[in-house]
């Protein structure tokens, strides 16, 4: 029988906030925890900070590393194993009201679901910088991104234009393979075995953005994995990143998320 998950037997909370119809909490779960099969009595979505962990679902399984969003509809039955790392997540839990209230405007909510996407992990980074942060306009703040985010994965799932071409999905992986590495057009497009410019056309359409930009979403989403699982300098995550220089990592980091690494990793 599935039951509701009983408090403190999956991670230990950190940091907890409540904002508006909302529950913030950041959790650290040991290394090789395994949480039988349970569910939860809200909606969540999950940003994984750090580590790696795997939850199962009845006939499906996903791995999910850091900067993993993870989406759960209320009453969802699934287990997770924690690998040897642990791991340290955000975990957002949405009340019924609050749900019920935002409509089909959360309906990323209403199933299990997951994303990568550079541009809403983003949205939830900055969600946790403001746990951190805790000073008197961070309510008002976390209760914004919060929103932010069910509303764009939510236009972003209605968006999604099926299944993405064989080609499409070849240059994807190869940009994940290699996005840390200098890259032409003309290289992603003979790993897709496709013309440049057709590729071009594909990506605009299926990913909502330019191959460049991709890479670029990409290249920060893992400067700030390694700001958050490492005390490596700046200069190092910029040069193991893809970045010209620091200042460059410093600047493209700032675009798209608001604040500099520095500040990101001492809020």
């Amino acid at each position: 029988m599935t039951s509701p998950l009983r408090p403190g037997t999956a991670g230990r909370p950190q940091r907890t906030a409540r904002v508006g119809g909302l529950q913030l909490t950041e959790t650290q779960h040991r290394s090789g925890l395994v949480v039988p099969r349970h569910l939860h009595e809200r909606a969540s979505i999950n940003l994984v900070l750090r580590g790696v962990y795997q939850e199962s679902f009845p006939g499906s399984r996903g791995d999910y590393e850091p900067m993993s969003l993870v989406f759960k509809p209320a009453g969802e039955p699934h287990s997770n194993h924690f690998a040897e790392s642990g791991a340290t997540c955000l975990l957002v839990e949405v009340d019924a009201e609050e749900q019920a209230a935002l409509g089909s405007h959360a309906s990323v909510l209403h199933r299990a679901g997951h994303t990568r996407a550079p541009a809403l992990a983003g949205i939830a980074l900055r969600l946790h910088r403001e746990l951190l942060l805790g000073d008197a306009d961070s309510p008002l703040v976390m209760h914004g991104l919060a929103l932010e985010l069910i509303g764009l994965a939510s236009r972003a799932m209605r968006g999604a234009r099926g299944e993405p071409p064989r080609g499409l999905k070849r240059a994807i992986a190869f940009l994940k393979d290699f996005f840390c590495e200098p890259i032409t057009i003309a290289q992603v497009a003979a790993a897709a075995n496709l013309h440049p410019a057709h590729l071009a056309r594909l990506f605009r359409r299926h990913e909502g953005c330019s191959i460049g930009e991709y890479v670029r979403r990409l290249r920060v989403a893992r400067v700030a994995e390694r700001l958050l699982a490492s005390r490596e300098s700046l200069a190092q995550i910029a040069a193991s990143t893809g970045f010209a220089d620091q200042s460059h990592m410093t600047r493209t980091f700032r675009r798209h998320y608001g604040f500099t690494p520095a500040r990101f990793r001492s809020p």
